[in-house]
Parts: C-alpha cells; sequence; structure tokens
C-alpha cells in the first residue's frame, strides 16, 4: 500500500480472510501465509454465449452507439470476488489480458446494513468487512491500466471508512470526486427520521494519465441569443478574464496590450483599476484575432469572444447527480422486471443509465469493464449495449442463475430493448 503518515486501523488488519461457507459471506481470519488463503482458484469454462447484431430498421432512429461493434471475450462467473480477483491477476493466460489493462472498475459491494436481504448477506463486522475490501481493492489496483479510475458505490455505513482505505491503498493525490446519486425521487413521509435519499459513489484514479470524457448535454439557447450571419447561435464573452487567477500576478504571461480597430492599446485592466488579464496567451490572439469583436458596453471598446452553442455542447461531471438525469432505484427494478417478468427482482439493482454515465465518464469503445459484485449484472449489461469488454463475477448462484446469467444471454442475443 502507499505509505503515508495518516492510517485507518481496525481489529486484525494484519491477518487474511478466507471463506468459511461457499455462496455466502461469511469469513475466518487466518495468517496471510495460510495456505488456504494463498491458494490460487482456476476458472472453469463452462458455457460460451454468441450473439449477433440485429441489423438496423427503417421504422427507428438510432443513435450514433448503434454504430459500435459489440465486443466478444468477455467473462461472466461464478465464484467469491477474492477468488476471482486473485485468479486474474494469478493465472499466467488470465494475468497477460487484464493485469494493467482494465479500464474502469464500478463496484456496489455490500453495504454492510446490518440487514439480511434476500439475494445476499450485509451485515459482516467492521474490521471483516474493511479487510474483505483492502485485499480487493490490492487485486483491482493490479489490474486498473494507468489511465484507469475506480468507482466505488456506497451508501453512508461504511462510505468514510472507504475513503480512508481508498487513500491508502490508491493514494490520496489520485482521488477525483465523491459523487452523491440521487437514488430515491421523493422523500419519505416518516417525519420521526431523516430521509436518506443519496448514496455516494467514491471515484479514484490509478494515476496521472487519467483523464475522462465529458458529458454530452445540447447548450441552452437562451443562452446563447446572439445570431451570426451564417444563423448559428453564440454568446459574447469578455476576453478579461474573471475570477480565479485573474490578477497580473496570477498569470503575468497573460498580461500584456491588444490593439483595438482603432490601434490604441488595451490592456486587460478590471472596473475597480486593478490589473488583471487574459483568457488568451499572446500567442493565440494574433493568430484568431478575426474571433474577437470590439463592442462598448460604457468602458470603451473591449475585446470579446465568441461563444457558440455548438461548441458547449458538453460539460464536465459534476458530483451531484439528480435521479431525472441517472436515474433511480425503482427504475432499476423495473428494468429487471421487464426482463423477467413474474420474477421478484434482485433487492437493490441500479438502473441503467447510472451505469452508462460511469462508464462513459470512464471508458472508451472497446475498454475493458470489471465489476466483481454482479447482483444482476448491470455493469456488464450497459458495458456490452455501450461496446465495451467486461469482466463480472457474482457469488450467490441462487441470484446468478435467475438473474446475472439470464440477463447477460439476454443483452448478448439482442434480446434486450430496454435501457
Amino acid at each position: 500500500m502507499t505509505a503515508q503518515r495518516l492510517q485507518l486501523t481496525w481489529y486484525n488488519k494484519d491477518k487474511a480472510l478466507i471463506p468459511t461457507e461457499t455462496g455466502k459471506y461469511g469469513y475466518t481470519w487466518v495468517d496471510p501465509s495460510d495456505p488456504r488463503y494463498c491458494e490460487t482458484h482456476t476458472l472453469v469454462m463452462d458455457d460460451y454465449v454468441q450473439g449477433s447484431q440485429t441489423p438496423k430498421s427503417d421504422e427507428f432512429a438510432y443513435s450514433e452507439r448503434a454504430d459500435l461493434e459489440p465486443q466478444d471475450d468477455n467473462l461472466l462467473i461464478l465464484g467469491e470476488s477474492g477468488d476471482v480477483l486473485e485468479a486474474l491477476t494469478r493465472v499466467p493466460e488470465l494475468a497477460d489480458k487484464y493485469v494493467g489493462k482494465v479500464k474502469l472498475i464500478y463496484i456496489d459491494p455490500p453495504f454492510n446494513t446490518a440487514q439480511t436481504f434476500a439475494s445476499y448477506e450485509d451485515n459482516l463486522e467492521h474490521s471483516i468487512w474493511l479487510t474483505m475490501m483492502r485485499d480487493r481493492l490490492l487485486h483491482m489496483k493490479k489490474l486498473l491500466a494507468d489511465d484507469g479510475s475506480i468507482w466505488v458505490h456506497l451508501d453512508d455505513v461504511e462510505v468514510h471508512r472507504m475513503r480512508v482505505l481508498m487513500d491508502e491503498v490508491f493514494g490520496a493525490g489520485n482521488f477525483l470526486a465523491e459523487v452523491a446519486w440521487e437514488k430515491v425521487y421523493s422523500p419519505r413521509g416518516d417525519a420521526k427520521e431523516f430521509s436518506k435519499r443519496i448514496d455516494t459513489i467514491l471515484v479514484y484514479r490509478a494515476g496521472e494519465e487519467f483523464s475522462l470524457n465529458a458529458i454530452e448535454k445540447p447548450a441552452n439557447l437562451d443562452q446563447f441569443r446572439l445570431v451570426d450571419e451564417d444563423g448559428r447561435h453564440y454568446r459574447s464573452d469578455p476576453l478579461r478574464k474573471w475570477g480565479k487567477n485573474s490578477r497580473r500576478e496570477d498569470r503575468p504571461n497573460l498580461w500584456y496590450p491588444i490593439c483595438n480597430p482603432h490601434g490604441e492599446e488595451v490592456w486587460p485592466i478590471k472596473p475597480d483599476g486593478t490589473q488583471g488579464n487574459w483568457r488568451w496567451k499572446r500567442e493565440k490572439v494574433q493568430a484568431d484575432y478575426s474571433e474577437i469583436d470590439w463592442l462598448d458596453k460604457g468602458n470603451g471598446l473591449q475585446p470579446y469572444l465568441r461563444q457558440y452553442a455548438e461548441s458547449s455542447n458538453t460539460r464536465p461531471p459534476e458530483t451531484l447527480w439528480g435521479s431525472m438525469e441517472t436515474g433511480h432505484s425503482q427504475e432499476g427494478k423495473e428494468e429487471v422486471k421487464a426482463l423477467f417478468p413474474g420474477l421478484v427482482p434482485f433487492s437493490t439493482p441500479k438502473p441503467e443509465r447510472l451505469l452508462e454515465r460511469i462508464i462513459h465518464i470512464g471508458s472508451n469503445p472497446g475498454d475493458i469493464v470489471l465489476d466483481c459484485f454482479a447482483g444482476s449484472g448491470t455493469t456488464a449489461a450497459v458495458a456490452q449495449k455501450m461496446g465495451r469488454r467486461w469482466v463480472t463475477c457474482e457469488l450467490v448462484a441462487d441470484t446468478f442463475e435467475r438473474f446475472t446469467k439470464p440477463r447477460l444471454t439476454k443483452v448478448v442475443n439482442d434480446e434486450d430493448r430496454g435501457g
């Protein structure tokens, strides 16, 4: 782990865990040198599903994602997450394919809420839960590509401990964001306690090579009321910089004069007389002078930039994700119900729109996405639809046979019309 002065400690932190019963979250402490812990479990190939993409129909309009090639060579595994991650990092033919090559990891582990759900147990003692997660995070760190990221989805029971643990494993400098996802679209009517409406998703990068994809969002034309000679909507933004790092001493290379159309020098001086700076460097102003409009809004001719609406169709990801944009828990249940009529849905499925947002931000078509707590298989299902490769595993055989495997089979065979 990364050496640092501040560390989280817990009972038996120096010990390891081995499962006590197949198909359940139950563990016992052992020494890390115990042969049972050091054993690597091999993966046994049981079944292979090969699908084909349905040809486009003239009846429908398609997004650009319909042109993405469906990926193959994916893995769905029935097994304990620790055993699976060890196999991926230790078995030579698997390590060659996955170590240092996974672009995005999303996990939705047991929240440790001291409840027992229909599909899994969620009542581990804190020190056991932390050891279980630490060991898995260490394996996942090996699997992440240098430009990869890991997203850990939790509620408020363990998230504060998990963040310190992830600082320890991935380094505090690689923390990217703590996203609040609105999992419930309306508050509870019970006024006796707080109505919990959010889950938290911790986001860490593997290293400085990571770069994210912006969120696509059509520009609000009310903010782009000007129209040029070609009918394009734009707004005028001052070339003089405002706000953070807008003083001359902050960016001295951005303090220089620009000649207005009358040949007069204009400096980036603020209305209060403070010396400021420009948004562009001198070389860019000289190269793109035609993109500057000179307007007099009461303080003489000043340079303004044309910001076109079509160049503002993306925005950086924010840390508050509302259910209107990324779905909510009930939506996730309805998606599973639509796939399996008559079956009681998996207890806590995440909506496909939430995973679509995460996978879009952190990966590109053809990249590998990993989820070692598959549940109903939402992560792999969305990854397949978005042209990514995927690896996922599920511990509970009943969940695997009733939901995970049938769902992903439907997706691969193009029999899932949702999402």
